[in-house]
Formats: structure tokens, C-alpha cells, sequence
């Protein structure tokens, strides 16, 4: 209850105007000339510091933007961006228990879209006298963890003082957006808080400050510590929905579409979808449904061969997410049956020799035409080793998927061209 009244307090001071400077504290000056302050010089755990300044262009008028906060000791770090407003900003920071005690520095970097600044000072946090008993030893996560937007976090401590187990003790810490995670005490003197990362919690370094209190016979007692771990953007995940069949005739549509979900599988909606053709053209697609994006386009004849194509998403908060695609683009389709067949009605009205010459003369063309098709693929062969090999315009991964087909359809046109002229043997030793 404490802390929430904090927290009100807080809030009620935002709309609180102090224009008294204190002196510790230089500005710099770069497009923007910034200034920093706090209300106070020396700051004791559990009090609330208030860090203001202003923001002026170069002909001294106030500016709007936005201000980016940082505090630091250390390892430890806590950051903010608040936004200035004619030319002024602020920020009240409630100080844990569990943020360290020392010499805290103080940066502030401003822009109002066009141009920047930053300011600089320092301000000093000591702990009260009588007030910090406990010790506060932190089991996980270890320091430097590094976690992703979207998963679960568990922190885990335990209170100590001296060489006994605190229990019953009231233990926090907030997250990356100032919200406060509760603790619970899982069994005598040891302590758990879970939190799930959002998809905007800010990424970088997150030091998680845990603060311990409890006050007995209106004494209070209180300890804390930190751990410093690193946020890093959520990887989105791009599901490809269609074509279901990666090997597409020339002169057909081809449409495209994906679906782009985050770790927990909600769909991302309002993102950034942009598909690179093989020659590096960037299109955008466009969002069909909730999380579904899709493009189409008509692949032509030239367009006959791989196409490695890649599909990369982003959010509104900075989480990336790719995927690499390949088609096979193939010559049009030709309806083979009913070219035999008129093919082989013409030979036998000409020749008038019946069925069986026309169906000789078929088994030829097959022939023919499967001769055909393997002097082209092993062409194809030849200009992919080239693309790879010598001119580099192809990937790896590429490289190896097309030569993986050309051999799978070698092996399939050996096959039928072994079975055609067994059949053909076979004819000739009826005649």
C-alpha cells in the first residue's frame, strides 16, 4: 500500500512546476542547448527525486520533443524518455531500496525531430542511517542473462539478516516500464517474482532492482540488490501460407502470402512486410487480414529458373523477423497427351499404316523429348556453377537447392528415358 501511495504521489507531482536550478550541474551544448537538474543535491532510499531541465533551440526559443533519461552507477542503469513540452521537461523517480548507493550520473539527450542536444550532472544517493538491515542474495536470473521480448522472466531471492531467513517481508522490483511486480514467498525467507517481457518493454540493459522491507515493533528494515541482464528485440516468426507448391509454371499468377507472428504465436498486425525479388527489388505487401500480409504478380518466361526471395517483417517497436524463400519457376505446362495424340492421328492418316506405327512413332517423340529436356537442365547446371562459382550472384544455400533439383529431375528423365526404350525393345522383337 506504500508503494502504490508512492506511486499516486508521484503522479500528482508531475503537474508540478520547479524552476529553481541547482548549481552541480553543467549543460552542453550541441543544435539544442539542454540543462539538467534535480530538486535536491544528496537523495536517501525510498525518496522520490525529481530530475528537470529545459530545451532551447539556438536562438534560445523553447522547443517540443522528446527527452531520453538515464541514470547510472556501475552496472546498474535505469533510462526513460519524457517529452518536453515548450521547451521544458521532467521526470520523479521513486528510489528503491534495491538501486545502489553512491554518485549516480545523470545524462539527458533531447531532439525535437530536426536537431539534438545533451546535458549531463550527477547527484548522490546514500542509504539511512539504521534502515538497511537485510541482505538481499539473488539466485536468478544470473547477471548478464540475456532475454528476449515475450518470454518469462522468474526472479528469485532470498532475504536475509545476518545468517537468518526473513520471512513475512514485503519484496519487489519494477520492469522495464516502471510497473511494480510483487513477490511472493515461496517458502520461509525466499522469494519469487515472474514477469513476462512485453513486445515494447525497451530493449538493451535492464537492471532489475529488488527491495526488501519489514517493519516490526515500528522499526523498519530493509535491504536490497540488483542484477543487470539484456532485453533484446522479439525474433517475429514469418509462416509462409502460400503457394503450397514452391514449383510454379511461367505464365501463371503467383500470389504470396505469409503470416507474421510473435514468440507466443499472436499475430502481428500493422507491421512492415517487404519482399526482395531476385534482383533486389524491395516490394511491400500488403496486409490482407489480422497478421496476414500477401503480394502477386505473374511470373513470366524470362523469369524461367530459382527465384530466392526474401520476406523481412517489423513492428512498430522494433522487432525483425525474416525468411528465405525459393521458387522454381518452369516452362509453361503443354497438355503432352493431346499433342501425342494429334501428332499420332496425323502419322497414321498419312502413312495409313494403323495404331501401332503411330504408337511407334509416339514412343519416339517421348524420347526425343526427354533428350531434350536433360541437355537443357545440364545447361541450366553449367550457368548455376557459373552464377555461384564465378560471378557470385547466387548464395550458397541457393546453389545447392538448385543443384539438388536439376539431379532429382536428371535421375527422373534417366528413369523415363530406361523405361521408354525398354518398352521400344520390347515392340521390335514382336514385329
Amino acid at each position: 500500500m506504500e508503494i502504490e501511495t508512492k506511486m499516486i504521489l508521484i503522479s500528482a507531482m508531475l503537474a508540478v512546476t520547479v524552476f529553481t536550478l541547482t548549481p552541480h550541474v553543467a549543460a552542453a551544448q550541441e543544435n539544442l542547448s539542454v540543462t539538467v537538474s534535480t530538486d535536491n543535491e544528496t537523495y536517501h532510499h525510498d525518496e522520490i527525486i525529481k530530475i528537470y531541465g529545459t530545451v532551447l533551440d539556438q536562438n534560445n526559443n523553447p522547443v517540443d520533443g522528446t527527452a531520453e533519461i538515464t541514470l547510472s552507477y556501475g552496472t546498474w542503469t535505469r533510462s526513460t524518455e519524457v517529452q518536453v513540452e515548450n521547451g521544458y521537461y521532467s521526470w520523479y523517480y521513486l528510489i528503491s531500496f534495491g538501486d545502489p548507493a553512491g554518485t549516480w550520473d545523470i545524462s539527458v539527450d533531447a531532439t525535437d525531430g530536426t536537431n539534438s542536444g545533451s546535458a549531463s550532472g550527477n547527484t548522490t544517493v546514500s542509504y539511512q542511517e539504521g534502515v538497511m538491515k537485510y541482505i538481499v542474495e539473488i539466485y536468478s536470473p544470473p547477471s548478464g542473462e540475456k532475454f528476449y521480448r515475450m518470454d518469462n522472466i522468474s526472479i528469485s531471492v532470498g532475504i536475509k539478516e545476518g545468517e537468518n531467513l526473513v520471512t513475512g517481508a514485503e519484496v519487489w522490483c519494477y520492469s522495464p516500464s516502471g510497473e511494480n511486480i510483487s513477490f511472493i514467498e515461496v517458502q520461509n525467507g525466499i522469494y519469487t517474482g515472474f514477469y513476462t517481457i512485453t513486445g515494447s518493454d525497451r530493449t538493451g540493459e535492464w537492471s532489475i532492482s529488488i527491495g526488501a522491507k519489514k517493519t516490526t515493533d515500528n522499526t523498519l528494515k530493509a535491504g536490497g540488490n540488483y542484477v543487470t541482464v539484456s532485453i533484446m528485440p522479439a525474433p517475429l516468426q514469418v509462416n509462409l501460407i502460400s503457394p503450397s507448391d514452391t514449383k510454379i509454371s511461367a505464365e501463371k499468377n503467383v500470389d504470396i502470402q505469409v503470416v507474421i507472428t510473435y514468440p507466443d504465436n499472436s499475430h502481428v498486425e500493422n507491421a512492415t512486410v517487404v519482399l526482395t525479388a531476385p534482383d533486389g527489388e524491395n516490394v511491400k505487401m500488403v496486409e490482407q487480414g489480422s497478421g496476414v500480409y500477401g503480394y502477386s504478380f505473374t511470373a513470366s518466361q524470362d523469369d524461367i529458373g530459382l527465384w530466392e526471395m526474401t520476406i523481412s517483417a517489423s513492428d512498430t517497436s522494433g522487432n525483425s523477423g525474416s525468411r528465405t524463400i525459393f521458387l522454381v519457376i518452369a516452362p509453361p505446362e503443354t497438355n503432352t497427351l493431346l499433342y501425342l495424340v494429334l501428332v499420332g492421328g496425323s502419322i497414321s492418316a498419312v502413312a495409313g499404316v494403323g495404331i501401332f506405327l503411330g504408337k511407334k512413332r509416339i514412343t519416339q517423340l517421348k524420347l526425343d523429348k526427354i533428350e531434350a529436356e536433360r541437355k537443357h537442365i545440364l545447361k541450366l547446371q553449367e550457368k548455376a556453377t557459373k552464377n555461384y562459382f564465378k560471378e557470385g550472384i547466387i548464395s550458397r544455400q541457393a546453389y545447392d537447392y538448385l543443384m539438388d533439383e536439376y539431379a532429382a529431375r536428371l535421375a527422373e528423365l534417366d528413369r523415363l528415358r530406361a523405361s521408354e526404350i525398354k518398352e521400344k525393345m520390347k515392340k521390335r522383337g514382336k514385329t
